[in-house]
Protein backbone atom coordinates (compact mmCIF):
# COMPACT_ATOMS: atom_id res chain seq x y z
CA UNK A 1 0.00 0.00 0.00
CA UNK A 2 1.68 3.57 -1.10
CA UNK A 3 -0.15 7.47 -0.07
CA UNK A 4 1.64 9.85 -1.69
CA UNK A 5 5.07 8.25 -2.06
CA UNK A 6 4.52 6.48 1.53
CA UNK A 7 4.85 2.51 1.39
CA UNK A 8 3.04 1.28 4.21
CA UNK A 9 3.79 -2.28 3.70
CA UNK A 10 5.39 -1.92 7.78
CA UNK A 11 3.11 1.22 9.12
CA UNK A 12 0.76 -0.55 10.89
CA UNK A 13 3.47 -2.92 12.80
CA UNK A 14 4.80 0.30 14.28
CA UNK A 15 1.73 1.78 15.56
CA UNK A 16 0.72 -1.45 17.20
CA UNK A 17 3.42 -0.48 19.45
CA UNK A 18 2.02 2.57 20.70
CA UNK A 19 0.90 0.34 24.05
CA UNK A 20 4.58 0.08 24.75
CA UNK A 21 5.41 3.38 23.87
CA UNK A 22 2.57 4.90 26.34
CA UNK A 23 4.11 2.85 29.16
CA UNK A 24 7.54 3.76 28.44
CA UNK A 25 6.17 7.78 28.50
CA UNK A 26 4.49 7.18 32.03
CA UNK A 27 7.43 9.06 33.80
CA UNK A 28 7.08 12.64 31.19
CA UNK A 29 3.06 12.26 31.77
CA UNK A 30 3.49 12.21 35.02
CA UNK A 31 6.12 14.77 35.83
CA UNK A 32 5.13 17.10 33.02
CA UNK A 33 1.57 16.57 31.82
CA UNK A 34 3.25 15.35 28.34
CA UNK A 35 0.28 13.07 26.11
CA UNK A 36 2.10 13.07 23.22
CA UNK A 37 5.53 11.55 21.89
CA UNK A 38 6.64 10.72 18.73
CA UNK A 39 10.27 9.18 17.47
CA UNK A 40 10.97 9.56 14.43
CA UNK A 41 13.62 8.35 12.59
CA UNK A 42 14.80 9.85 8.78
CA UNK A 43 17.37 7.78 7.00
CA UNK A 44 19.93 8.32 4.71
CA UNK A 45 17.97 6.05 2.03
CA UNK A 46 14.90 7.81 2.58
CA UNK A 47 13.13 4.83 4.64
CA UNK A 48 11.84 5.99 8.67
CA UNK A 49 11.05 4.93 11.72
CA UNK A 50 7.59 6.23 13.50
CA UNK A 51 7.12 4.97 17.23
CA UNK A 52 4.49 7.11 19.32
CA UNK A 53 2.02 6.72 22.46
CA UNK A 54 -0.31 8.40 19.80
CA UNK A 55 -1.46 6.53 17.07
CA UNK A 56 -4.73 8.38 15.59
CA UNK A 57 -2.75 11.42 15.00
CA UNK A 58 0.10 9.47 12.99
CA UNK A 59 -2.22 7.66 11.03
CA UNK A 60 -4.12 10.94 10.30
CA UNK A 61 -0.97 12.79 9.53
CA UNK A 62 0.50 9.99 7.30
CA UNK A 63 -2.53 8.78 5.87
CA UNK A 64 -5.83 10.64 6.03
CA UNK A 65 -5.11 14.37 6.28
CA UNK A 66 -1.51 16.18 6.50
CA UNK A 67 0.47 13.87 4.02
CA UNK A 68 -2.64 13.32 1.41
CA UNK A 69 -2.25 17.00 1.65
CA UNK A 70 1.35 16.99 0.77
CA UNK A 71 2.29 18.48 4.22
CA UNK A 72 5.15 15.74 4.70
CA UNK A 73 7.60 17.45 2.34
CA UNK A 74 7.08 20.75 3.99
CA UNK A 75 7.34 19.50 7.67
CA UNK A 76 10.41 17.42 7.05
CA UNK A 77 11.66 20.27 4.85
CA UNK A 78 11.07 23.16 7.36
CA UNK A 79 12.49 20.64 10.46
CA UNK A 80 15.55 19.99 8.54
CA UNK A 81 15.85 24.16 8.24
CA UNK A 82 15.08 24.48 11.68
CA UNK A 83 17.67 22.23 12.66
CA UNK A 84 20.36 24.73 10.80
CA UNK A 85 19.34 27.35 13.12
CA UNK A 86 18.41 25.63 16.26
CA UNK A 87 20.78 23.17 15.57
CA UNK A 88 18.92 20.84 19.35
CA UNK A 89 15.44 21.76 19.20
CA UNK A 90 12.79 23.95 17.76
CA UNK A 91 9.29 25.21 19.49
CA UNK A 92 6.51 24.12 16.82
CA UNK A 93 4.79 27.75 17.52
CA UNK A 94 8.00 28.81 15.75
CA UNK A 95 8.01 26.97 12.64
CA UNK A 96 5.76 28.96 10.76
CA UNK A 97 5.98 26.81 7.43
CA UNK A 98 3.82 24.30 9.18
CA UNK A 99 1.71 26.24 11.22
CA UNK A 100 -1.32 24.45 9.65
CA UNK A 101 -0.45 21.15 10.25
CA UNK A 102 0.47 21.55 14.15
CA UNK A 103 -2.57 23.75 14.11
CA UNK A 104 -4.40 20.68 13.55
CA UNK A 105 -3.00 18.86 15.98
CA UNK A 106 -4.27 21.23 18.47
CA UNK A 107 -7.54 21.61 17.24
CA UNK A 108 -8.22 17.68 16.38
CA UNK A 109 -6.04 15.87 18.86
CA UNK A 110 -5.85 18.15 21.86
CA UNK A 111 -2.08 18.28 21.78
CA UNK A 112 -0.23 21.86 21.65
CA UNK A 113 2.49 23.79 23.15
CA UNK A 114 5.21 21.30 21.61
CA UNK A 115 9.02 20.99 20.96
CA UNK A 116 10.75 18.87 19.38
CA UNK A 117 14.55 17.65 20.12
CA UNK A 118 17.16 16.70 17.54
CA UNK A 119 19.67 13.83 17.28
CA UNK A 120 21.73 14.33 14.21
CA UNK A 121 24.07 11.14 13.24
CA UNK A 122 26.00 10.52 10.65
CA UNK A 123 23.12 7.92 8.53
CA UNK A 124 20.27 9.84 9.76
CA UNK A 125 18.25 12.45 12.11
CA UNK A 126 16.55 11.62 15.26
CA UNK A 127 13.58 14.18 15.91
CA UNK A 128 11.76 13.24 19.27
CA UNK A 129 8.27 15.40 19.17
CA UNK A 130 6.81 16.45 22.55
CA UNK A 131 3.03 17.72 23.19
CA UNK A 132 0.76 18.69 26.23
CA UNK A 133 -2.85 19.30 26.18
CA UNK A 134 -4.34 22.33 25.96
CA UNK A 135 -5.33 24.45 28.93
CA UNK A 136 -3.68 21.85 31.28
CA UNK A 137 -0.13 24.21 31.79
CA UNK A 138 -0.45 27.75 31.09
CA UNK A 139 3.33 28.34 30.42
CA UNK A 140 3.57 27.46 26.96
CA UNK A 141 7.78 27.30 27.57
CA UNK A 142 7.63 24.68 30.09
CA UNK A 143 8.54 21.66 27.63
CA UNK A 144 12.05 24.41 27.03
CA UNK A 145 12.71 25.13 30.34
CA UNK A 146 13.04 21.41 31.05
CA UNK A 147 14.92 19.89 28.21
CA UNK A 148 17.51 18.22 30.18
CA UNK A 149 14.48 16.57 31.67
CA UNK A 150 14.10 15.85 28.50
CA UNK A 151 17.29 14.54 27.25
CA UNK A 152 17.26 12.36 30.23
CA UNK A 153 13.96 10.53 28.67
CA UNK A 154 15.31 10.32 25.61
CA UNK A 155 17.84 8.12 27.06
CA UNK A 156 15.30 6.38 29.52
CA UNK A 157 13.59 5.72 25.97
CA UNK A 158 16.48 4.43 24.01
CA UNK A 159 17.49 2.20 27.00
CA UNK A 160 14.24 0.39 27.78
CA UNK A 161 13.02 0.78 24.35
CA UNK A 162 15.49 -0.79 22.72
CA UNK A 163 14.28 -3.80 22.02
CA UNK A 164 11.22 -2.19 20.71
CA UNK A 165 13.39 0.27 18.51
CA UNK A 166 15.27 -3.12 16.73
CA UNK A 167 11.96 -4.33 15.88
CA UNK A 168 11.00 -0.69 14.14
CA UNK A 169 14.78 -0.34 12.71
CA UNK A 170 14.01 -4.17 10.68
CA UNK A 171 10.41 -2.62 9.67
CA UNK A 172 11.15 0.64 8.27
CA UNK A 173 8.96 3.08 6.31
CA UNK A 174 9.91 3.17 2.65
CA UNK A 175 9.03 6.37 2.04
CA UNK A 176 9.17 7.64 -1.66
CA UNK A 177 9.46 10.47 -3.90
CA UNK A 178 11.03 12.76 -1.16
CA UNK A 179 14.84 13.45 -2.23
CA UNK A 180 17.23 15.62 -0.54
CA UNK A 181 15.25 15.98 2.72
CA UNK A 182 17.94 15.22 5.06
CA UNK A 183 21.78 17.26 4.93
CA UNK A 184 24.14 14.36 6.28
CA UNK A 185 27.10 15.99 5.61
CA UNK A 186 29.09 17.83 8.36
CA UNK A 187 26.52 17.10 10.91
CA UNK A 188 27.65 17.14 14.83
CA UNK A 189 26.24 13.99 17.20
CA UNK A 190 24.30 14.89 20.35
CA UNK A 191 24.06 11.13 21.37
CA UNK A 192 24.99 7.39 20.29
CA UNK A 193 22.09 5.23 19.69
CA UNK A 194 23.78 1.79 20.58
CA UNK A 195 22.45 1.16 23.65
CA UNK A 196 21.77 -1.88 25.32
CA UNK A 197 19.63 -2.61 28.04
CA UNK A 198 21.49 -4.76 30.65
CA UNK A 199 23.76 -2.43 31.91
CA UNK A 200 21.41 0.82 32.59
CA UNK A 201 21.59 1.62 36.18
CA UNK A 202 23.49 4.61 35.79
CA UNK A 203 23.29 7.75 33.58
CA UNK A 204 26.17 9.56 33.35
CA UNK A 205 26.66 13.91 32.37
CA UNK A 206 29.85 15.18 31.42
CA UNK A 207 31.20 19.08 31.57
CA UNK A 208 32.53 20.37 28.39
CA UNK A 209 33.12 24.30 28.66
CA UNK A 210 29.65 25.48 29.02
CA UNK A 211 28.47 22.43 27.05
CA UNK A 212 26.54 19.65 28.90
CA UNK A 213 27.36 15.56 27.63
CA UNK A 214 24.97 13.26 28.23
CA UNK A 215 26.53 9.72 27.60
CA UNK A 216 24.93 6.13 28.95
CA UNK A 217 26.51 3.69 31.40
CA UNK A 218 27.18 1.50 28.33
CA UNK A 219 28.98 4.37 26.25
CA UNK A 220 30.98 5.27 29.28
CA UNK A 221 32.14 2.19 30.25
CA UNK A 222 33.32 1.66 26.48
CA UNK A 223 35.34 4.86 26.77
CA UNK A 224 36.80 4.03 30.31
CA UNK A 225 37.65 0.27 28.24
CA UNK A 226 39.33 2.36 25.19
CA UNK A 227 41.17 4.15 28.37
CA UNK A 228 42.29 1.10 29.36
CA UNK A 229 43.76 -0.24 26.25
CA UNK A 230 41.63 -2.92 25.86
CA UNK A 231 41.49 -3.68 21.71
CA UNK A 232 37.72 -3.06 20.60
CA UNK A 233 37.50 -7.43 20.19
CA UNK A 234 38.47 -6.79 23.93
CA UNK A 235 35.46 -4.20 24.44
CA UNK A 236 33.15 -6.10 22.66
CA UNK A 237 33.65 -9.17 24.84
CA UNK A 238 33.45 -7.61 27.93
CA UNK A 239 30.13 -5.36 26.62
CA UNK A 240 28.91 -8.59 24.72
CA UNK A 241 27.64 -6.90 21.90
CA UNK A 242 29.43 -7.19 18.25
CA UNK A 243 32.67 -5.55 17.15
CA UNK A 244 30.95 -3.10 14.65
CA UNK A 245 28.13 -2.21 17.34
CA UNK A 246 31.50 -1.09 19.29
CA UNK A 247 32.58 0.78 16.13
CA UNK A 248 29.19 2.67 15.23
CA UNK A 249 29.40 3.49 19.30
CA UNK A 250 32.64 5.10 19.01
CA UNK A 251 32.43 6.80 16.04
CA UNK A 252 29.15 8.35 17.04
CA UNK A 253 30.81 9.17 20.60
CA UNK A 254 33.87 10.71 18.60
CA UNK A 255 31.73 13.58 16.07
CA UNK A 256 29.73 14.03 19.69
CA UNK A 257 33.16 15.33 21.03
CA UNK A 258 34.73 16.56 17.84
CA UNK A 259 36.98 14.24 18.17
CA UNK A 260 38.38 12.25 15.00
CA UNK A 261 41.62 10.48 16.09
CA UNK A 262 41.96 8.13 19.11
CA UNK A 263 44.46 10.25 20.64
CA UNK A 264 42.37 13.16 20.44
CA UNK A 265 39.62 11.45 21.97
CA UNK A 266 41.72 10.01 24.67
CA UNK A 267 43.06 13.30 25.61
CA UNK A 268 39.20 14.94 25.72
CA UNK A 269 38.49 12.42 27.91
CA UNK A 270 41.19 12.61 30.50
CA UNK A 271 39.99 16.49 30.91
CA UNK A 272 36.32 15.84 31.29
CA UNK A 273 34.64 16.09 34.61
CA UNK A 274 32.03 13.50 35.88
CA UNK A 275 29.56 16.59 37.15
CA UNK A 276 26.20 14.07 37.74
CA UNK A 277 25.60 10.28 37.80
CA UNK A 278 22.19 9.28 38.18
CA UNK A 279 20.89 6.38 40.00
CA UNK A 280 17.59 5.11 38.46
CA UNK A 281 14.98 3.48 41.51
CA UNK A 282 14.07 0.80 41.56
CA UNK A 283 10.19 2.43 40.27
CA UNK A 284 10.22 3.03 36.92
CA UNK A 285 7.69 5.48 37.28
CA UNK A 286 9.89 7.30 39.56
CA UNK A 287 12.67 7.55 37.32
CA UNK A 288 13.36 11.15 37.01
CA UNK A 289 13.71 11.34 40.74
CA UNK A 290 17.51 10.49 41.46
CA UNK A 291 19.99 10.60 43.75
CA UNK A 292 22.61 12.98 42.71
CA UNK A 293 26.44 11.91 43.15
CA UNK A 294 29.06 14.91 42.64
CA UNK A 295 32.29 13.74 41.18
CA UNK A 296 35.52 14.78 39.74
CA UNK A 297 37.41 11.99 39.14
CA UNK A 298 36.63 8.46 37.56
CA UNK A 299 37.50 5.84 40.55
CA UNK A 300 34.25 4.98 40.32
CA UNK A 301 34.37 3.70 36.85
CA UNK A 302 37.26 2.80 36.90
CA UNK A 303 36.40 0.41 39.85
CA UNK A 304 33.47 -0.90 37.68
CA UNK A 305 35.69 -1.50 34.75
CA UNK A 306 38.14 -3.73 36.06
CA UNK A 307 34.99 -5.89 38.18
CA UNK A 308 35.42 -9.45 37.10
CA UNK A 309 38.90 -8.85 35.25
CA UNK A 310 41.34 -11.63 36.37
CA UNK A 311 44.52 -9.96 37.69
CA UNK A 312 47.79 -12.02 38.49
CA UNK A 313 48.77 -12.08 42.47
CA UNK A 314 50.95 -9.27 43.25
CA UNK A 315 54.66 -10.10 43.87
CA UNK A 316 56.71 -8.67 46.69
CA UNK A 317 59.41 -6.34 45.94
CA UNK A 318 58.53 -4.96 42.78
CA UNK A 319 60.30 -2.26 41.78
CA UNK A 320 59.70 0.08 38.94
CA UNK A 321 62.34 3.24 37.64
CA UNK A 322 60.87 6.28 37.18
CA UNK A 323 60.67 6.43 33.45
CA UNK A 324 58.78 2.61 33.78
CA UNK A 325 56.33 4.26 36.30
CA UNK A 326 55.54 7.44 34.34
CA UNK A 327 54.89 5.08 31.00
CA UNK A 328 52.31 2.65 33.08
CA UNK A 329 50.78 6.08 34.15
CA UNK A 330 50.36 7.35 30.72
CA UNK A 331 49.26 3.82 30.03
CA UNK A 332 46.59 3.69 32.34
CA UNK A 333 45.26 7.02 30.73
CA UNK A 334 44.88 5.70 27.38
CA UNK A 335 48.00 7.23 25.57
CA UNK A 336 49.71 5.06 22.95
CA UNK A 337 53.15 4.21 23.08
CA UNK A 338 53.62 6.95 20.23
CA UNK A 339 52.07 9.15 21.98
CA UNK A 340 54.01 8.43 25.41
CA UNK A 341 57.21 9.32 23.26
CA UNK A 342 55.93 12.46 22.47
CA UNK A 343 54.90 13.66 25.56
CA UNK A 344 58.13 12.78 27.42
CA UNK A 345 60.58 13.10 24.62
CA UNK A 346 61.75 9.50 24.35
CA UNK A 347 61.99 7.53 21.15
CA UNK A 348 59.25 4.94 20.43
CA UNK A 349 61.56 1.93 20.99
CA UNK A 350 62.47 3.41 24.34
CA UNK A 351 58.77 3.31 24.97
CA UNK A 352 57.93 0.00 23.97
CA UNK A 353 60.85 -1.55 26.38
CA UNK A 354 59.67 0.39 29.00
CA UNK A 355 55.96 -1.35 28.09
CA UNK A 356 57.75 -5.02 27.89
CA UNK A 357 59.26 -4.63 31.12
CA UNK A 358 56.55 -3.83 33.12
CA UNK A 359 54.90 -6.30 31.43
CA UNK A 360 58.23 -9.05 32.18
CA UNK A 361 58.15 -7.83 36.28
CA UNK A 362 54.32 -8.15 36.52
CA UNK A 363 54.40 -11.43 34.90
CA UNK A 364 51.11 -9.61 32.14
CA UNK A 365 50.65 -10.35 28.76
CA UNK A 366 48.28 -7.46 27.74
CA UNK A 367 48.30 -3.89 27.72
CA UNK A 368 44.77 -4.43 29.05
CA UNK A 369 45.96 -6.51 31.56
CA UNK A 370 48.63 -4.23 32.73
CA UNK A 371 46.49 -1.24 33.47
CA UNK A 372 43.91 -3.16 34.95
CA UNK A 373 46.62 -4.36 37.50
CA UNK A 374 48.04 -0.99 38.51
CA UNK A 375 44.25 0.61 38.61
CA UNK A 376 43.43 -2.83 40.78
CA UNK A 377 46.10 -2.08 43.14
CA UNK A 378 45.73 1.30 43.70
CA UNK A 379 49.25 1.73 42.57
CA UNK A 380 47.95 4.82 40.08
CA UNK A 381 47.85 7.59 43.15
CA UNK A 382 51.07 6.71 44.34
CA UNK A 383 53.02 7.46 40.84
CA UNK A 384 50.83 10.92 41.00
CA UNK A 385 51.91 11.73 44.65
CA UNK A 386 55.77 10.46 43.95
CA UNK A 387 55.85 12.52 40.05
CA UNK A 388 53.60 15.60 40.96
CA UNK A 389 54.04 17.19 37.66
CA UNK A 390 51.88 14.22 36.41
CA UNK A 391 48.75 15.56 38.16
CA UNK A 392 48.91 19.15 35.70
CA UNK A 393 48.72 16.97 32.48
CA UNK A 394 45.45 14.71 33.29
CA UNK A 395 43.61 17.35 35.49
CA UNK A 396 40.34 17.20 34.96
CA UNK A 397 38.92 20.60 33.62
Amino acid sequence: MCVSGLSLTNFNKLLAKSSEINDLCTPIKNLLGINYFNYIRLNKDNSRLSLTNYPKYIEDFYIKKSYAKKYINTVEKSCIKEIDIYQDYFQWKEVADVSASFAEAEQHYNITNGITLIKRFPNFVELYYFGIPKNTIKNSDVLKSNIDLLDRFILYFKDKGNKTITYAEENPITVKNITNCIPLHDMSLNACASILSHMNQFRFIYQQGEKKIFLTARETMLLIYLIMQFSMREIAEKLRCSHQTIENCLNGIKSQLSCYTRHSLIEKLNNLKIIDISIKNKEEINFFQCNFITSTSKEYLLNTAIENIHLDGIRKNIYLTKQEAICAFYLCHGYSAKNIANNTNRTFKTIEAHIYNLKKKLSITTKSSLTSFFIHHKILPMIALAYPELSDVFQPK
